[in-house]
C-alpha cells in the first residue's frame, strides 16, 4: 500500500478506527462512523483535503490522510 493521489473510481485501503463523517445541507457534520475493521472502499469523489466513498451503501468523507492506494488490479 502506498500513500498517492487517488481518483473518482480508484478502490483504496481504509484502515480501523477511523472517522468516516457525512455532512448535512449546512455544512456542518451530520452523521459519523469509526471503522470497526480494515476496509476497501471506491472513490465517489474527490474533495480538497477529503475523499468521499461509498461505505455500506452510503457516501462518507474521509481526511485523505486516512487513505491508501490498494495492490488489488494492480
Amino acid at each position: 500500500m502506498t500513500v498517492s493521489k487517488m481518483k473518482k473510481g480508484d478502490l483504496v485501503y481504509i484502515p480501523s478506527e477511523v472517522k468516516l463523517v457525512q455532512f448535512g445541507d449546512d455544512g456542518r457534520i451530520s452523521r459519523y462512523t469509526k471503522t470497526e475493521k480494515p476496509i476497501n472502499c471506491l472513490v465517489e469523489n474527490v474533495e480538497e483535503l477529503n475523499y468521499r466513498v461509498i461505505y455500506q451503501g452510503e457516501r462518507w468523507s474521509v481526511k485523505a490522510s486516512n487513505v491508501y492506494a490498494t495492490d488489488i488490479g494492480g
